[in-house]
């Protein structure tokens, strides 16, 4: 039998349970309140329980608005609320109005077939103040020859006025490309 020695023997309940680790039987505590470890354990495990789904394995989560009620969010494929979609079988240097007012330009799928790049010129103006050639693009898409590009932007690129485009041979110019462009463009 061992003996304890320098041990301070107000740390042991009557039963030899360590008061400072706490008893199985110990209410659960949680935040800043004072309790054994054994109460801390079962108040961080009474809080991890509230938002455990143990079905699916996983955390459950509400974000929360402050200014009104929960919100709660759903991220899956839906019927309704997507982009909009601009279709184009003959894209040149002649301008379009994929939206004529503020809006979100949300990607493209843009087939070039000529020997040589094409620029998509993409302005945050309305179609009648684009001059080609003349008015600066807010930005510009370039093709490769004989090429396709895709591209969804995850939360768009946001247009204060319009978003106007067309297809030029050179990133600032004016003059058509030889063929045609095949291209669809999303907008909200």
């Amino acid at each position: 039998m061992g003996i304890l020695a320098n041990t301070d023997v107000s740390a042991f309940n009557g039963d030899g349970a360590n008061v400072a680790l706490g008893a199985t039987t110990d209410a659960s505590v949680t935040g800043d309140n004072t309790g054994t470890v054994s109460a801390k354990l079962r108040g961080i495990n009474r809080m991890i329980a509230s938002v455990w789904d143990s079905v699916n394995n996983r955390l459950k989560v509400n974000i929360e608005n402050t200014l009104t009620a929960p919100v709660f969010a759903t991220l899956s494929p839906n019927a309704t609320g997507g982009w909009s979609v601009n279709s184009q079988t003959g894209l040149t240097n002649t301008k379009v109005a994929v939206k004529a007012s503020a809006g979100t330009f949300g990607g493209y799928m843009i087939y070039n077939p000529n020997a040589s790049a094409v620029y998509i010129q993409v302005f945050d103006v309305a179609s009648g103040s684009v001059t080609l050639g003349t008015t600066t693009p807010t930005y510009v898409i370039t093709l490769p020859a004989t090429a396709g590009a895709n591209v969804e932007f995850t939360n768009g690129i946001n247009h204060a006025t319009a978003i106007t485009l067309a297809a030029t041979t050179t990133a600032t110019g004016s003059t058509a490309p030889g063929t045609a462009l095949t291209a669809l463009f999303l907008y909200k």
